[in-house]
């Protein structure tokens, strides 16, 4: 049986769910998207799921507050790219830097086929076009169809986990 929840205990089960996802191991991802006046924009990001392998579709939330938001609904392209554990420089430049600054690293390219910053060595970078996206809250779940996957040879990846960023032992 499911109970209601009164909104005087909204924020004790937010602060009570901040506190249990801190102990969930997220991936950690940098989404990418162009503006329609040409301006690059890349975010952190850890909710980040496969939702469909047939056809292929993927789903990232993403703040609404956020200045990738607006840019991202308005070209509908976007490009995920899974951090590898030795990319964790490029997780913190993103989240300390601010505008184009962001891009100042070597590891970034441009597509070809859409103009889409991604990563160079990122353990995978998916190219998607936005299917559809469902305002939740302080957040959108932004539900996108995979169009071009690039990946690395091997998995290692960065993930999140109590508030830092962390590498999985691969000897466990």
């Amino acid at each position: 049986m499911i109970e209601h929840i009164y909104m005087s205990q909204h924020p004790l089960i937010a602060a009570q769910l901040r506190q249990a996802m801190r102990g969930v191991a997220s991936t950690v991802t940098l989404i990418t998207s162009i503006a329609p006046d040409g301006h690059g924009h890349v975010m952190i990001a850890s909710s980040f799921a496969s939702v469909s392998l047939e056809p292929p579709t993927v789903l990232v939330c993403i703040g609404q507050q956020t200045r990738i938001h607006g840019p991202l609904l308005a070209s509908r392209r976007f490009c995920i790219n899974v951090l590898r554990a030795e990319q964790e420089v490029l997780a913190v430049h993103c989240r300390s830097a601010t505008g184009t600054d962001r891009f100042d690293h070597e590891a970034w390219r441009f597509d070809e086929v859409n103009g889409l910053p991604y990563l160079q060595g990122a353990q995978a970078s998916l190219f998607c076009e936005l299917i559809e996206h469902h305002a939740v809250g302080t957040h959108s779940v932004m539900l996108a169809s995979v169009e071009r996957v690039l990946t690395s040879a091997y998995a290692d990846p960065l993930v999140y986990l109590d508030g830092r960023f962390r590498a999985i032992d691969p000897t466990r």
